[in-house]
């Protein structure tokens, strides 16, 4: 029986697995507890929520017990005894032939970078690490460049400042732990961009009351009850003095049906903020907390600004008026299509650590 169906049966898996069936529905079957290994799902989310779990707890005074299991330690101690084997780490050697990585062929700044550098890259990835964590780090990370592993002092020849620089402007371009941590950290903004679904998200908005609208306000904002996880996020857009702005202002608003966008707070149109460019409208406006929609009407599939005024606007706003009129001729709602952020400092619109580092260092004052 089996010798008359195998190849058919071989050939549905190969095909099901070439076309990529599974990957389509791979997250709508497997639990939202399940973090690795599924496309917009990440490791991370998996911390924080212990940590927003934990804080709700001890803020509420709630009994609760914390139980961890390392799985991965568990799980290959349980097959080595079943297969009678040892456990090992790479490097090792086969017959006397090394195998794994040759460090070295690798120079001392793709170390530095690629191994140093990530070695706390989760911890980076969470939480804003403290200055004093930062600076223990970078010690050891100068301490290698100019003396590789050996323990006798070296003289450091160039300043670590001047070594995180491009090198176009005569640095190494080796990471500043400090900038890349709020890189990493501005993923968080980016996946709320994106309106990620899961198991954290869901408990984020939750617990700090999103009710719609404008998240990236809402971040800002925050709430005094909050998580020191949470407050590192809410203050990440800040917490350079000449950078302020640097994450907030690279996302932009596509408008489609204009519910979630604020007409008069929001910066949208490839415009600045409104209330901004037009001080003297916006104080006529009785619509100052309406959304894009609430600014108009549908006719005939067709939208129709219809802006509420306090009182007809005078001779010498007129200009505002045909200056803002102008730019709403330029604006195309749609029907039944969301409102959505996008990352204009990426040409596919999303988020990455690369970009936000780059953003961070434009505005990296020259150490000469």
């Amino acid at each position: 029986m089996w010798s008359e169906i195998k190849d058919d049966i071989v050939e549905f898996v190969q095909e099901f697995h070439k076309n990529g069936k599974l990957g389509s529905v791979i997250a709508d079957i497997i639990g939202e507890h399940q973090l690795a290994f599924i496309e917009g799902r990440h490791l991370c989310e998996g911390v924080a929520t212990a940590n927003e779990i934990i804080d709700d707890a001890k803020r509420k005074k709630k009994k609760s017990f914390v139980f961890k299991v390392d799985f991965k330690k568990a799980f290959d101690k349980e097959m080595a005894w079943i297969l009678n084997c040892k456990t090992g780490v790479l490097p090792f050697k086969y017959l006397g032939v090394p195998v794994g990585g040759n460090h070295r062929k690798l120079s001392i700044i793709t170390l530095l970078n690629s191994v140093l550098t990530s070695l706390p890259i989760l911890f980076l990835s969470v939480y804003l690490a403290p200055k004093g964590i930062v600076k223990t780090l970078d010690k050891i990370r100068n301490k290698f460049l100019w003396g590789g592993c050996e323990e006798t002092r070296k003289v450091h020849w160039v300043n670590w400042k001047t070594v995180c620089i491009s090198k176009r402007d005569g640095g190494l371009w080796v990471k500043d732990l400090r900038l890349f941590n709020q890189a990493l950290l501005g993923k968080w903004w980016g996946r709320l961009a994106k309106g990620s679904p899961g198991l954290l998200f869901n408990l984020i908005k939750e617990k700090y009351g999103y009710e719609g609208g404008n998240w990236c306000n809402w971040v800002k904002e925050g709430k005094s009850a909050r998580s020191n996880w949470w407050k590192d996020l809410c203050k990440l857009d800040v917490l350079e003095e000449n950078r302020r702005g640097w994450l907030s202002g690279g996302f932009q608003i596509r408008i489609g049906n204009g519910e979630k966008v604020s007409f008069w707070k929001d910066s949208w149109s490839n415009t600045r903020v409104l209330a901004n460019v037009f001080p003297r409208l916006y104080m006529l406006s009785t619509g100052k907390d309406n959304t894009i929609d609430e600014m108009g009407r549908w006719e005939d599939n067709k939208w129709v600004w219809n802006l509420p005024w306090r009182c007809t606007p005078h001779s010498w706003e007129q200009d505002s008026m045909q200056d803002l009129n102008k730019l709403l001729k330029e604006t195309n709602l749609t029907i039944g299509k969301e409102d959505t952020w996008t990352w204009e400092r990426d040409k596919l619109g999303d988020y990455s650590t690369s970009s936000g580092y780059t953003a961070l260092v434009q505005h990296q004052p020259s150490p000469y």
